[in-house]
């Protein structure tokens, strides 16, 4: 089962974001909030809706081209990678 992203309105195959590698639980994309003294903000990422798991991907900045993108397709490609080898 995978999530789909709710933030935008014209949603294509790769806003569908496949369940935590690891323990199986609903994943989110998030966003760091604005704050111009952080490094860090503006930037994606997906982790783990169980807190106990935690998982994350590293962030990635949407400049020019949209790169929550490449950061789902990141997401599910390991999804998909830790299964195969997790034996499911």
């Amino acid at each position: 089962m995978t999530k789909e992203m709710g933030h935008d309105s014209h949603n294509t195959s790769y806003d569908r974001i496949s369940p935590c590698p690891c323990c199986g639980s609903e994943a989110f994309m998030n966003q760091v909030p604005y704050d111009p003294q952080s490094e860090n903000s503006g930037g994606y990422y997906i982790e783990c809706g169980n807190r106990r798991c935690g998982i994350t991907t590293r962030l990635v900045f949407c400049i020019k081209d949209d790169g929550r993108r490449d950061l789902v397709e990141t997401w599910n490609k390991r999804c998909t990678h830790f299964s195969t080898f997790a034996g499911s």
